[in-house]
């Protein structure tokens, strides 16, 4: 990649010894893959470097924005004796070392993101007020907006704050709101009523069902697919002690993990795991490299195509087909199963009475 991006020996020697490699080639490789250009691509690790150098990476612990804006503070005191600009340009230069941080560790992994206490609650009450209710865009961002004002008097447990919630609270929680002077009275009555259908959608929420996953695919559909049973055994192991609107999957801060995470993951455990199988080292393991292989096995297996073809969410049975034609392995099953097995004669062919009777008669 480097390589590719700098043609001073002295410049691919620098991002090459500098630390955490793998990580910014990952990322290097990602925003390449986004279509980013060369000049981009640079202009990245260059402030990889700076980030490294002023945000500890190494340590592996969560970093939030606050940090990140000291972090720039410090980049930009290191880099302004360095240089002649502008102060417009320094403002830029640290707002880009912003973003890019931002972007960075958030593809790591490793961004604290402070969220409303029970920000999974309200995004579920989202969809069940805009999908099964039918109410406009408007009207759900409205009451979305209202659930917030109210949920960030709290800095308590998302749990322990619902599981202990008096209507006391509720009032003392309104009080305070409206003692801010900024809300008139038609708007406490709206936050009280968005309040009040919210916590009626709670007391009726259906609860989570472990045997099957609803997943979203291309064109925004969705479709439904079992569980294997040791999943399902992990799964409820895993949320016994969380409320049914809560996400399954989290990072290290306590956030839901993203598709990045998840890629980051699964080719973390492909190098553990290819110290036992050495052939992994040449092959490039990755999520969707899990999806093929299952649905290999499913076809192996003697599953219908029309049914692998619902469970990978394929609209067009072609594109299933794929997984049929390049089984070479069940192609070579499949001819030796029609194979004609020669027996052996033994004796003369005029041994045969059978075969000579047949001869005379012809």
């Amino acid at each position: 990649m480097f390589n590719q991006l700098f043609r001073e020996p002295a410049a691919i020697r620098r991002y090459l010894n500098a630390p955490l490699l793998e990580d910014r080639l990952l990322y290097l490789n990602h925003c390449a893959k986004q279509g980013n250009a060369p000049t981009i691509l640079c202009q990245i690790a260059k402030y990889q470097l700076g980030i490294i150098e002023h945000v500890p990476l190494e340590t592996g612990s969560a970093h939030t924005l606050e940090d990140i804006k000291i972090a720039a503070n410090r980049y930009m005191a290191s880099y302004k004796p360095q240089t002649s600009c502008s102060e417009i340009s320094l403002l830029t230069y640290k707002k880009e070392f912003i973003r890019y941080a931002n972007h960075w560790l958030r593809f790591l992994g490793r961004l604290r993101v402070h969220e409303c206490p029970i920000a999974s609650q309200i995004m579920a009450f989202t969809d069940y007020m805009q999908n099964e209710k039918g109410l406009s865009k408007a009207s759900v961002i409205q009451r979305r907006h209202h659930l917030k004002i109210f949920f960030s008097q709290t800095r308590e447990e998302p749990g322990q704050f619902l599981a202990h919630l008096t209507p006391k609270q509720v009032d003392g929680a309104l009080i305070q709101i409206s003692q801010k002077g900024i809300y008139t009275h038609w708007s406490m009555q709206c936050i009280a009523s968005s309040l009040r259908t919210f916590f009626k959608y709670l007391a009726h929420a259906p609860q989570r069902d472990h045997s099957s996953v609803l997943i979203r695919g291309k064109g925004n559909k969705f479709r439904r697919c079992p569980l294997w049973p040791q999943t399902v055994n992990e799964i409820t192991l895993l949320v016994k002690d969380r409320l049914p609107t809560e996400h399954v999957f989290l990072n290290r801060c306590g956030q839901p993990i993203t598709r990045f995470g998840i890629h980051t993951l699964v080719k973390r455990h492909a190098q553990k795991v290819s110290k036992l199988m050495p052939s992994l080292k040449t092959k490039r393991v990755s999520p969707h490299t899990i999806r093929h292989t299952t649905a290999t096995h499913m076809l192996r297996a003697g599953v219908d195509i029309n049914t692998i073809r619902a469970y990978l969410g394929h609209v067009s049975m072609n594109t299933t087909t794929i997984y049929a034609e390049t089984d070479l392995e069940m192609k070579a099953k499949a001819l030796a199963l029609c194979e004609v097995k020669k027996s052996r004669m033994t004796g003369h062919w005029r041994d045969d009475v059978g075969l000579m009777n047949f001869l005379r008669s012809i």
